[in-house]
């Protein structure tokens, strides 16, 4: 999943929202505004898509799940998970509702759970693996890489497990949940983040308790140490290595919007323009198209050359969600629902992604939670169409209670007591012309160094 915060997703304040290009409006001309608002009108008149029907269900009472209450599911508190390993497995973990067996070591402060895994076989729904996790805290434990592989942590430690490589280049499932050891620190991880094709990561830490430490020490001093890394997948072996590219510091987690070359930055243009910039992480910047918006805009990647943006657009209710690529191309604007608990997950392969939001009030209590559901909506890199909408049910704050397969042709949701899949219709030419446009784009977007376009006209 890809997230801004660890409280839950893009915190924005409504307002104004008009999509600009910096290189056709450089003299800001009142024409210039008028002519983009108009041509990027169409995308805001899509007919709703009706909820799809799934081509596969596999009942979770059937997988020992016992459903959650309302008010842990409506906390930030990572709970559950649903990933594709393939197209034809599925990986979904969840919290356990059962005693919990106390070992020497375990400290009173610590949030014991138990976490289990089971591997699914989405067309007959047998689990061909399972295991069971203790974790000791309640923030996010699993992240998809790449190839069938996922990153676990426990506590202050990344792990790195290959269910893939054992379901099929070994044929069997003795050492699916195998685990080696990717990252260890004495410090407190804040945060992990992966880019969007699973080849960076960067992980946030602060500097732990320990005994004889300073009680009344001023914690706004803390400083937060970022460290990037470069994700490397050996070919033979299929082994991840981390090599450590670059590190930073801040006063306080930050919100990344990254991919594995570079990062978004947003500037205030005057009055209510914003610009995107990207940083290489190797030196260089590039200024893209940009905004008008009453609120700072929240772009997020969501390929190596594609990024979205939200913003503002009148009264207060944020509606508008559009596409840019690396290259200072604004792709497509489309009104959507406010984003509320909104998640992300992309299509690595598929020029797809899958955006999950909220209608309605939020309802943290057990009353009529069976009848709130959230929606599921898979649109095109390239040109913002919506392909697709879901249920999912019960409602939750985090992610992770949907999935989209890297080839863009699978859709996983937990709603209504079940994993449900959705097949997604082929790529269409267009789609498989903006697929190559968007790998051309990652490749011309690489900067050097000495690159910088800021104030060109």
């Amino acid at each position: 999943m890809l997230t801004l915060s660890r409280s839950g997703f893009i915190h924005l304040v409504t307002g104004r929202y008009v999509w600009w290009t910096k290189s056709l409006c450089a003299k800001r001309m009142p024409l210039c505004w008028a002519v983009l608002a108009i041509f990027l009108m169409p995308w805001c008149a899509w007919a709703a898509t009706p909820l799809a029907r799934p081509d596969a269900r596999v009942r979770l009472d059937g997988l020992g799940y016992r459903a959650l209450p309302q008010k842990m599911l409506s906390t930030s508190f990572s709970l559950q998970t649903l990933n594709f390993i393939d197209d034809d497995h599925i990986l979904l973990t969840y919290n356990e509702r059962k005693l919990i067996p106390r070992q020497p070591d375990d400290l009173p402060e610590q949030d014991l759970r138990l976490i289990r895994a089971v591997v699914v076989h989405v067309s007959t729904g047998k689990v061909e693996a399972e295991t069971e996790w203790r974790e000791y805290d309640y923030g996010q434990y699993l992240w998809p890489i790449r190839g069938g592989q996922f990153l676990f942590r426990r506590k202050n430690t990344l792990y790195v497990f290959h269910p893939g490589g054992h379901l099929h280049e070994k044929g069997d499932s003795v050492g699916a949940f195998d685990m080696h050891v990717l990252f260890s620190t004495d410090d407190v991880l804040e945060s992990v983040r992966l880019s969007p094709n699973g080849s960076m990561l960067i992980v946030q830490t602060s500097k732990g308790k320990h005994i004889g430490d300073d009680p009344e020490e001023d914690s706004k001093e803390k400083k937060i140490q970022i460290v990037f890394f470069e994700i490397d997948v050996a070919s033979a072996s299929n082994i991840v290595m981390l090599r450590q590219i670059g590190r930073s510091e801040a006063s306080h987690v930050v919100g990344i919007s990254s991919n594995a070359r570079g990062m978004l930055t947003v500037s205030n243009d005057g009055r209510s323009r914003w610009g995107f910039d990207y940083k290489g992480f190797a030196g260089g910047s590039r200024d893209l198209a940009g905004l008008e918006s009453s609120c700072t805009p929240q772009p997020i990647f969501i390929s190596e050359s594609e990024f979205l943006a939200f913003g503002c657009r009148g009264g207060d209710e944020l509606n508008e969600m559009g596409g840019f690529d690396l290259l200072g191309n604004a792709l497509w604007l489309a009104t959507v629902e406010t984003p509320v608990w909104a998640m992300f997950e992309s299509a690595l392969r598929g020029g797809r992604f899958a955006y999950r939001t909220t209608a309605g009030p939020i309802v943290v209590d057990d009353s009529d939670s069976s009848s709130r559901v959230q929606i599921v909506h898979v649109y095109s890199n390239g040109s913002g169409e919506e392909i697709l909408r879901a249920a999912c049910s019960p409602v939750q704050r985090m992610g992770q209670n949907f999935a989209l397969s890297t080839d863009g042709r699978k859709l996983a949701v937990l709603h209504n007591g079940a994993i449900e899949v959705f097949t997604l219709p082929v790529l269409t030419a267009k789609e498989e012309d903006a697929l190559r446009k968007a790998s051309q784009a990652a490749a011309q977007g690489e900067l050097t160094p000495q690159e910088s376009t800021r104030g060109e006209k």
